[in-house]
């Protein structure tokens, strides 16, 4: 009989929020977690959380709105865990708090870019 593997995937957005108690809670399941976010000290401290509660964890600093860091981010979490099992894309972004009168256009871009094209790279690059 083979051995049973630890799970392994990825969190996007989980150097804060929601993210970083999706990542706690599944890092606490017993699943290796790559902690994804664009703020690289928070990302290093959901790490360390997980880490110091017994977990499994790799921080790695990623724009979900830009294609090639997307491509890497995955890449370096599918190379540390050997495949993903689980994506969990909750990166995203609010509006700038501005009322949508008040933003510029590039703003509202970038709100889009991240919060619906950041998912699609995601998965684009998470799937196979």
């Amino acid at each position: 009989m083979s051995a049973v593997s630890r799970r392994a995937g990825l969190v996007t957005g989980a150097g804060s929020g929601i993210g970083r108690a999706t990542a706690l809670e599944i890092a606490r399941s017993g699943a290796a977690v790559a902690v994804l976010d664009i703020d690289a000290g928070a990302a290093a401290e959901t790490t360390e959380m997980i880490r110091k509660d017994g977990g499994e964890a790799l921080a790695v600093t990623v724009d979900i709105a830009d294609e090639g860091s997307v491509r890497a981010a995955v890449e370096r979490a599918v190379t540390a865990y050997g495949g993903l099992d689980f994506a969990v894309n909750n990166a995203g972004m609010a509006s700038h708090r501005q009322q949508l009168d008040q933003m510029t256009l590039d703003q509202f871009e970038r709100v889009v870019r991240v919060n619906l094209a950041g998912t699609f790279l995601c998965m684009k690059y998470e799937l196979p």
